[in-house]
């Protein structure tokens, strides 16, 4: 009850916006929410389908948003909450790099849920969480923050450099494909200079991304 009440007037805000899309987090982190249960993705997709009627009476359509933290951590625990929600309320936003990281493949992920996704965040990740780290009490803190038991540098890249795993060529001729017509947003998440990432970015969505 309480999120839907926080959530009614800002989904009124956004549609005074012109704004289409509400994104919200499909879940907590997984350390504050384990053991993830069938039963707790339910709880979960009962919230977002009365939210998501909420959102679309005012004409704003609501996305599910997952991370590598998130509870909600695996294509498998992704499909049971795409399940329980109903799809003319609910739909899906794919961070690439987020869902990378998490050891789940973009384009996969794409190409299975691709009536759902109307909403993108497009990065890239260079490593995964191979240690399971995402599972750790403070996860949020230990890795993004401090790296994790690896000391990883950034989690989270400009598009197209070297050591990129994101498939985002292959994301974009799937999307292309299925005439994906929703939103792409271009993220430059833990940068050190948003100046450079923007051209970088940008210079690759140009020679790249547009010319798929």
């Amino acid at each position: 009850d309480g999120i839907l009440d926080a959530a009614r007037p800002y989904a009124a805000f956004l549609r005074d916006v012109n704004a289409s899309y509400l994104a919200v987090k499909a879940m907590g982190p997984y350390w504050t929410e384990a053991p993830v249960t069938d039963e707790k993705i339910k709880t979960a997709a009962e919230c977002w389908n009365k939210l998501g009627k909420a959102t679309n009476d005012v004409g704003v359509q609501l996305t599910l948003h997952t991370d590598f933290l998130s509870a909600l951590h695996s294509m498998e625990d992704i499909d049971k909450m795409m399940a329980a929600t109903d799809p003319s309320l609910v739909r899906l936003s794919i961070d690439t790099a987020e869902v990378t990281i998490a050891g789940i493949d973009p384009v996969k992920l794409y190409e299975k849920h691709y009536r759902r996704v109307r909403h993108f965040h497009f990065k890239d990740a260079r490593t995964t969480d191979s240690l399971a780290e995402y599972k750790q009490a403070n996860a949020d803190l230990k890795l993004l923050v401090d790296g994790g038991q690896r000391r990883v540098e950034r989690w989270f890249w400009e598009m197209g450099l070297p050591g990129g795993l994101v498939d985002l060529p292959g994301l974009m001729k799937a999307m292309k494909a299925h005439n994906f017509d929703g939103w792409i947003i271009v993220e430059s998440d833990e940068t050190i200079d948003p100046a450079e990432s923007a051209m970088l970015n940008g210079w690759y969505v140009k020679s790249v991304l547009m010319k798929t």
